[in-house]
């Protein structure tokens, strides 16, 4: 019971740093038809709730590929699937022309300052810009910033 309260406490200081923190909703009664999650699952909805299903969930499963390989060894494994039929009627009902860019206007690798280069890629994000989020973790003073223009920024 520790280990889950500190895991959704980090999650927490997460979601607040990137001030997405009041547009999340702890359930303690969210259940997962599978026996394979063994940590945090979520529901994603639509912020304007005009469609009431969920169009993406997922969770922490870490014992579904050793039950596969026949070892039931743990490997850290975080899902997520989509509902493409849920997303597709939003779509269409919000009637907004959609038009998608094919580049990427930021490469951000985070060098051991991974909460203020995620809120750094929200933010360019949250102005319009398409940005991509290096997840291995890596170990240094700064992060690193690649602008598609090949402008390397600190």
């Amino acid at each position: 019971m520790k280990e889950g309260l500190a895991a959704l406490l980090e999650l927490n200081t997460f979601l607040d740093y990137l001030g997405a923190g009041s547009q999340c909703i702890f359930n303690p009664f969210l259940a997962r038809g599978l026996e394979i999650y063994t940590g945090t699952i979520y529901e994603i909805f639509l912020s304007d709730q005009s469609i009431k299903s969920s169009i993406g969930s997922g969770g922490r499963y870490d014992n579904a590929i050793g039950v596969l390989l026949g070892t039931n060894a743990p490997f850290p494994t975080v899902g997520i699937s989509f509902g493409l039929d849920v997303i597709y009627t939003a779509m269409m009902a919000s009637k907004k022309e959609r038009t998608a860019k094919s580049n990427v206007d930021y490469d951000i690798i985070p060098l051991n300052t991974q909460k203020e280069a995620l809120l750094l890629a929200t933010t360019l994000s949250n102005q319009g810009y398409k940005v991509e989020f290096e997840l291995s973790n890596k170990k240094s003073e700064r992060h690193w910033i690649r602008q598609t223009k090949k402008k390397y920024l600190t």
